[in-house]
């Protein structure tokens, strides 16, 4: 017994050391040569997003009449949340920076940007390129890790690992990942929004109430709060929501959730399934 033991512990540290290797491995292939291109911006669509990440700026001076390049730096401020959503003069809306034609996602833009901010202090073409394609590069490698662990809960951590190797050698994804994009960001939001309808899968459905209608109720509310169902739920809405301000077409991602409790549903005996639906 302790012999298998020891053999169980020695096997899961040879696939630790092996899933290290992988993460290793991609993050070599998307990080090298990462600022190739002399900050010429042969690519169009990175081109125009860092000329976008340029001018928009969640910086304000405390005195308005003050153009922020003319703004003391001690007069600069972070926008609150209120300015920010105030969409018709926020300096983060694209359209109110002059670029009326934006059509790409916000999130991984104005994350990129806020961390220029925080790095240079100001920002520009080669500083959020500088930010930009290493984020893009971390989005992607996260993206391994994730396929990791889905294929090793949907089989066992020898296809996990076959499949964290084939993603990290990918070579769309890793000419991607040497680019400031929303194409990496969207692929590992959709995947954590995957992640967490597998892990729905992987729950009990909850055992219908029995008693009067207040009870029913009150027992009914309870267990929806406290069921893993209620936060897996809430993540996948958060997961969902990223995805969909990183790049609008992941919107079809949102069936996975419905697909997932509906397959959980399916998997139930018939008795469970009508007890669920017709309670007594």
């Amino acid at each position: 017994m302790r012999l298998t033991v020891a053999s169980q512990k020695y096997r899961g540290l040879i696939f630790d050391l092996l899933l290290v290797y992988v993460l290793l491995m991609g993050a070599y292939f998307r990080l090298v040569g990462i600022y190739w291109g002399e900050y010429q911006y042969l690519h169009p669509d990175e081109r125009f997003l860092v000329w976008v990440g340029t001018d928009i700026t969640p910086i304000k001076c405390q005195e308005a009449t003050i153009p922020l390049e003319q703004c003391p730096r001690e007069q600069r401020q972070w926008l609150s949340l209120s300015e920010y959503f105030d969409t018709a003069r926020s300096t983060l809306n694209p359209h109110n920076r002059g670029h009326g034609f934006y059509v790409y996602g916000t999130l991984p833009m104005f994350l990129a940007r806020y961390v220029v901010e925080w790095v240079y202090g100001h920002s520009g073409f080669n500083e959020m390129t500088n930010v930009g394609r290493p984020l893009s590069a971390l989005a992607d490698l996260l993206t391994v890790f994730l396929v990791y662990v889905l294929a090793s809960r949907l089989y066992d951590r020898r296809v996990g690992l076959l499949a964290a190797a084939f993603d990290a050698l990918a070579v769309l994804q890793i000419q991607l990942s040497h680019y400031f994009g929303m194409d990496t960001f969207l692929n590992f939001f959709t995947y954590l929004a995957i992640y967490f309808g597998v892990r729905i899968l992987g729950e009990k459905w909850p055992e219908p109430s029995s008693g009067g209608q207040a009870d029913l109720a009150t027992s009914a509310w309870v267990r929806f709060f406290r069921h893993p169902y209620f936060g897996l739920s809430a993540a996948f809405g958060f997961a969902v929501g990223c995805a969909v301000a990183s790049k609008l077409n992941a919107a079809p991602v949102a069936v996975v959730l419905p697909a997932a409790f509906g397959l959980t549903f399916l998997n139930l005996s018939p008795e469970r399934r009508q007890k669920y639906l017709w309670p007594t």
